[in-house]
């Protein structure tokens, strides 16, 4: 899989391995730092589901279906119940996750019940 933002970029391996690289003013990349990355750095082990880029946050849910998310978290956009920048993976939530995806400051997450969860900025109503 490839994704994309703003300004970084996401790439997720058949082995699981995930690769990020760009911006990384606001952790965006995942890597546990604020440097911005013209090659790719891997993030965490190869165990990666599914990945999603959104304005300067990122979303992606992991081989056991637990959700995590990383980078700008101003509005919440990252759903650790705080809006502290994180520039490593944090998990959000309980519970096993089928999807999400990263908007530019919101987040959607769909959880293995079906149930559909959004966070973040709400200033239009999304």
């Amino acid at each position: 899989q490839i994704n994309t933002a703003q300004a970084h970029s996401l790439g997720l391996l058949t082995t699981g391995a995930l690769y990020t690289w760009g911006s990384n003013v606001n952790g965006q990349l995942g890597d546990g730092s604020t440097t911005n990355r013209s090659s790719p750095v891997q993030v965490g082990t190869s165990s990666w589901l599914s990945i999603s880029a959104g304005g300067s946050h990122t979303v992606a849910v992991k081989l056991d279906n637990t959700l995590w998310s990383w980078g700008l978290n101003t509005r919440g956009q990252v759903g650790d119940s705080t809006t502290t920048d994180r520039s490593s993976p944090v998990q959000v939530g309980t519970g096993y996750w089928n999807d999400a995806k990263a908007g530019l400051n919101h987040t959607v997450g769909l959880a293995d019940n079906n149930t559909l969860y959004v966070w973040g900025d709400d200033n239009f109503g999304q």
